[in-house]
């Protein structure tokens, strides 16, 4: 494994923090959306959206474009950021899912094996969640600016090798 070179500069850390609300947000990304509608003063019946999965799907969409950047300025090939993106974008979809406080409390009347389900989403949350935000924090805190194109890809097309020239070859 090679030696990762670091990379600072004067917007890493305010970048990072602005991260980290971006991360704190997706916690519970239904207390922001009622909070917005409320401070605009929108009704139900008058709104163009009603549901807070539109927070987690454009948190899940810019986290996938963001990656995408990021593997293309790093030399990775096409296919393969767009590999990478996808599963961004899948984790994104998880780690940015609204489980509010309410819906736990209410989970001690569910059916066990509904509990269960409900469990194992709350724990695949938080761990795409924390897995997420290593990846930034690598990349801002820490300066490894690779860190998303040497992420592990889940899908075949987005695996590669390097030559001993530094092209980059898919992995069959």
């Amino acid at each position: 494994m090679g030696r990762v070179e670091r990379e600072w500069d004067d917007w890493s850390l305010p970048t990072l923090m602005l991260w980290g609300v971006f991360f704190l947000i997706g916690l519970d990304p239904e207390v922001l959306f009622y909070r917005l509608r409320m401070a605009g003063e929108v009704v139900s019946q008058r709104a163009l959206v009603n549901s807070p999965a539109v927070i987690t799907l454009a948190f899940s969409a810019y986290f996938a474009y963001f990656g995408y950047q990021r593997c293309i300025e790093n030399g990775v090939s096409q296919r393969a950021a767009q590999a990478r993106a996808i599963q961004l974008g899948l984790l994104g979809v998880f780690a940015f899912l609204w489980y509010s406080v309410r819906d736990l409390a209410a989970m001690r009347h569910m059916m066990a094996q509904l509990r269960l389900v409900t469990y194992g989403g709350i724990a695949a949350k938080f761990g795409a969640w924390a897995y997420l935000g290593t990846l930034v924090m690598r990349y801002y805190g820490f300066g490894n600016r690779r860190v998303f194109a040497e992420m592990f890809c889940v899908f075949p097309s987005g695996r590669e090798t390097r030559s001993a020239n530094g092209d980059a070859t898919p992995r069959a």
